[in-house]
């Protein structure tokens, strides 16, 4: 699975929010894309297809995917409040790229 650019960069603060919880860079990249890659054959969709949607069908694609990844971490002994505040940062992060978006 390929990302774009923009996509890779989400990744990526994605990543670094969930450094803060213990885990390197390079596995959190790993975590996040196995994800998505998860997220989307459940729901029988492409990154393409998701991409098409309203923002507000993105967001509850990507809020989805941040309570998979949640239950993913929490099975490594992080405790939920530090991994909800890890999600929240990175829903700032994607807010923020929308608003750019949209300029």
């Amino acid at each position: 699975m390929g990302f774009t650019p923009r996509q890779f960069k989400l990744v990526q603060a994605a990543a670094g929010s969930l450094e803060s919880l213990g885990i390197a860079r390079e596995e959190a990249i790993i975590l996040i894309s196995n994800s998505i890659q998860e997220e989307l054959t459940a729901l029988g969709l492409t990154m393409e297809q998701v991409d098409a949607k309203s923002r507000t069908e993105r967001f509850a694609f990507i809020r989805t995917l941040a309570a998979r990844m949640e239950k993913t971490i929490h099975t490594r002994g992080v405790m939920l409040g530090q991994i909800r505040a890890a999600m929240e940062e990175f829903m700032e992060a994607l807010r923020q790229s929308w608003q750019e978006e949209t300029r």
